[in-house]
């Protein structure tokens, strides 16, 4: 099973060499993805999805902010799980300038991301096809961009990837996009990193 969060190389007891491979993993994503979206910021449209915040104005801010705090309790629970799971597992984490250099790459990781397959790609199907059409080639996509990592994983694409994309198509910009992946992953992988760099026990699980 291939790395693709902290919690991945502590499953699989890889220490020093998984680290590098996640940060490695990070800074290949950066560059994969900012090369697409920044090349396609010529178009005005494709910019303004990227940058542009939604109307908040309009009382459609509910939507967002519910998603996202909905995330975090994902991540929490998802954490809590894990934990759960792992009870009985050491696992020692790299110092906290380390830890620092994956979540800044991590979280760049993601918002790069997002901005690929909710923003760009998700308006070039929408340009091409059906509305539900493109969801379901965008979704089959991110589910083969998480190719080698566990099943678990794979299968919560589908529905992730579907309020991902009706969020985006629904504010016509990818930014709530960008904050509800990044609050979801980070909170995931916050609990659990804060939970083995204070091993052996500070939170009950």
């Amino acid at each position: 099973m291939e790395a693709y969060n902290i919690s991945d190389i502590i499953k699989k007891d890889s220490r020093g060499d998984g680290y590098v491979q996640l940060v490695m993993k990070q800074i290949k994503g950066i560059i994969l993805f900012s090369l697409p979206v920044i090349l396609s910021c010529r178009y005005a449209d494709l910019k303004n999805i990227y940058l542009t915040l939604p109307a908040l104005s309009t009382g459609k801010f509910t939507l967002p902010v519910a998603l996202a705090g909905v995330a975090v309790v994902a991540g929490y629970f998802g954490a809590m799980r894990f934990l759960r799971e792992s009870k009985d597992r050491t696992f020692p984490l790299p110092g906290k300038g380390s830890l620092a250099v994956y979540f800044s790459l991590r979280i760049a990781h993601l918002i790069l991301y997002e901005a690929f397959f909710r923003g760009l790609m998700l308006w070039v199907f929408t340009s091409l096809f059906s509305l539900t059409v493109s969801i379901g080639i965008n979704v089959l996509l991110y589910m083969m961009a998480h190719y080698g990592a566990s099943r678990r994983m794979i299968l919560a694409c589908i529905p992730a990837g579907i309020i991902l994309c009706l969020t985006s198509w629904y504010f016509g910009s990818a930014l709530p996009a960008m904050v509800i992946h990044v609050l979801l992953s980070i909170s995931y992988e916050f609990l659990i990193t804060y939970h083995y760099s204070t091993y052996p026990k500070t939170i009950t699980i």
